[in-house]
């Protein structure tokens, strides 16, 4: 398994890769994406 996902959370993810290492400023990887989101909105 290479991602968990907890849907009774606003956002709980357990990725086993590094999205981080695939992003760049002009195209961040989704994971990476919606972590950042959810950091704001929180």
């Amino acid at each position: 398994m290479e991602i968990i996902e907890y849907p009774k959370n606003k956002f709980f993810v357990a990725p086993q890769y590094h999205p981080e290492f695939q992003s760049r400023p002009n195209k961040p990887e989704g994971l990476f994406k919606a972590f950042i989101k959810a950091a704001g909105n929180y």
